[in-house]
């Protein structure tokens, strides 16, 4: 078994951020198979190697950025002048309620679809920065990496903050990048559908809108989506609304009706059905769990 290696281990400024960051360079040094319980942005910005991930090989080049995600093995070996900019963080804890994020198509492609994609060891990647780009998002990677180790007060908030420039910057590029690539494949244009659906999951979509989203015909985007995100479109689609009610319902509303029509849902009965079969609680007692206390608002003399 490869080494595993926990970010709660990372020598860090505060144990209790999930956040670790630092240039890497390897010269006729190999670092060998291993996993990670943390995300990583691996962004090459010098040199050549030989780079394996789950014994697929995958070209290096500057410019080359590669997103990991938990126990995907990796190794870097034959190194020669490898520099790499390597950010490692908690993806909950930094995108989970990141709603606007997620209406970029190159995020759900290359944040998410690639590293499950190349975990599975079918997708080799193309996404690539111009010199110009490389030098962008360096200068991005710079101001992080000045606030990380400068600890200043509110160092956190702006570490968040630049980590979250970056991200879009990154996911811009690609869903612009995608769109002029005949080598951006299946991937690009599920990530084309999750962005939509995301943004009008509240709305009643027709899997027929969704896969034009896509430029598929139903059945094609049906066995694609299958393929590439492991669950179906109309799942997902649940699954989104369903989530979209939990930060409803941690609020504190109280009319668990009115959460049901604004998440998407026609039907009170069909959503509390749905809901437990996700969550595997109702919508009160999630709301009991993880709400505020209702105590007075919920009262029959308020």
């Amino acid at each position: 078994m490869p080494p595993r290696y926990r970010l709660k281990d990372l020598v860090r400024p505060d144990p209790s951020y999930p956040f670790s960051m630092g240039p890497a360079h390897l010269n006729h040094e190999d670092f060998e198979y291993h996993t990670h319980d943390f995300s990583e942005i691996a962004i090459v910005t010098s040199g050549t190697c030989r780079h394996l991930v789950e014994g697929v090989e995958h070209p290096i080049a500057p410019g080359n950025v590669y997103v990991f995600n938990g126990n995907t093995a990796h190794a870097f070996l034959e190194t020669r002048d490898l520099h790499i900019i390597n950010l490692m963080y908690d993806p909950d804890f930094f995108f989970r309620t990141e709603r606007d994020l997620k209406s970029l198509p190159g995020f759900h492609t290359l944040f998410r679809l690639e590293p499950m994609s190349r975990a599975r060891g079918e997708f080799r990647g193309w996404f690539r920065l111009t010199p110009p780009e490389l030098v962008e998002t360096r200068r991005m990677a710079d101001r992080i990496l000045e606030e990380y180790r400068g600890q200043k007060p509110g160092w956190k908030t702006l570490v968040r903050s630049r980590l979250m420039d970056m991200v879009i910057y990154l996911s811009r590029l690609y869903t612009e990048k995608s769109r002029r690539s005949p080598d951006s494949g299946k991937l690009s244009r599920i990530g084309e559908a999750l962005a939509f659906m995301e943004t009008h999951h509240a709305q009643p979509l027709k899997l027929e809108e969704i896969a034009a989203r896509a430029h598929l015909s139903v059945n094609q985007f049906l066995r694609v989506f299958r393929e590439t995100h492991h669950c179906t479109p109309v799942e997902h689609l649940i699954r989104l609304r369903v989530a979209r009610a939990c930060e409803l319902l941690s609020r504190g509303s109280p009319k668990i009706t009115s959460i049901a029509f604004e998440c998407g849902f026609s039907d009170s009965n069909y959503f509390s059905r749905q809901f437990r079969r996700v969550m595997q609680c109702s919508p009160r007692e999630y709301r009991l769990r993880h709400g505020p206390d209702l105590t007075g608002l919920l009262s029959p003399h308020k």
